[in-house]
């Protein structure tokens, strides 16, 4: 027998074969794989977060965009996550669980495809279709296994990704170690513009939830003006102890300058910034200490700029309220 000839594929042919440059790139194109094969119109990648379903990409014409957030009990893929029907339905009023998911009181939902993304053992998200049309095609196992490998290849990759960002997010801190507030030890302007810029592209890559404070001392001038500039240096010390007392690794502190502090709460719910706030409080309070607090959740808030903004305004008005509460006799 003769070996076959060596045949060498063109240049050109190899461009199909280039390795997707990231996760997004191939959840697009295995969404475009689906719709081909499986015939539903409408392609999601989700991620649950909390109690909330959050879009993060989307193929086709339907009713969510990227940055959009439901309630996930009220979706179907939560009633396919627990196992109340099956990956593919083409006619989801023959499964009476996926029939009365609320979601189709707001959107006509005839046609269903879903499997979990998995990450670390844990559900990340769900590989999703909804079509307005009951498909006539029967489901096929061989559908069923090809969204369930899509799902498995799409979840490796991820976790591949989240693991890389996790380094990045580290080496990302070690450079900025430099752009320190030289009296607190915390992150200075500068710092915190740069890590509050790259956490902002992370959040939207992976549908992250995060919290924005921002903080301003109470009648700073007066203990400088009354005590001196070193008790004035001393309270802002203690302020800046008191943050890092109750934040964690990963989050983002900083003195953006006098005496206004910010905090980012990375990765967190709307509950865990509202027990982050109560902390704060506390922590100010056991260091004999006034501080104006606001508070805003990324997302409900809107994007991270519109976030910080809103969460300065509140800060504010609680610092105006509390100097009325003074004046008055």
């Amino acid at each position: 027998m003769h070996a076959p000839p060596n045949r060498r594929i063109p240049i050109d042919s190899l461009m199909d074969f280039r390795p997707f440059t990231d996760f997004n790139e191939a959840a697009d194109e295995v969404m475009t794989t689906l719709h081909q094969l499986l015939g539903l119109e409408y392609w999601l990648i989700t991620r649950i977060a909390g109690a909330e379903w959050v879009v993060l990409r989307t193929l086709g014409p339907g009713p969510f965009a990227p940055g959009d957030a439901l309630d996930f009990s009220a979706t179907i893929c939560s009633h396919m996550i627990r196992g109340n029907g099956p990956n593919i339905v083409t006619d989801v009023a023959t499964y009476s669980a996926y029939a009365a998911a609320a979601i189709r009181e707001a959107h006509v939902i005839s046609s269903y495809a879903g499997a979990p993304l998995i990450v670390e053992g844990k559900v990340f998200g769900v590989l999703c279709a909804l079509d307005p049309v009951a498909k006539a095609a029967p489901e096929q196992p061989s559908h069923t296994h090809l969204l369930a490998s899509s799902a498995r290849m799409l979840s490796t990759l991820l976790a591949s990704q989240i693991a890389a960002d996790d380094s990045l997010r580290r080496a990302e801190r070690a450079e900025a170690e430099a752009l320190v507030d030289e009296l607190t030890g915390l992150y200075n302007r500068r710092g915190w513009d740069r890590l509050v810029e790259q956490e902002a592209t992370r959040s939207q890559r992976y549908g992250l939830q995060a919290a924005i404070f921002m903080m301003d001392v109470d009648n700073l001038k007066a203990v400088n003006d009354t005590e001196g500039h070193a008790a004035g240096d001393e309270a802002i010390k203690r302020v800046a102890a008191a943050i890092r007392e109750v934040t964690r690794d990963h989050d983002i502190a900083a003195r953006l300058g006098g005496d206004e502090f910010a905090l980012l709460a990375v990765e967190a719910s709307a509950l865990d910034a509202q027990a982050l706030n109560e902390r704060l409080e506390a922590a100010f309070t056991a260091a004999g200490l006034s501080v104006s607090i606001g508070r805003a959740h990324c997302g409900k808030h809107g994007g991270f700029a519109q976030a910080t903004r809103f969460a300065d305004e509140l800060m504010y008005e609680q610092k105006s309220h509390k100097a009325r509460l003074d004046a008055s006799p």
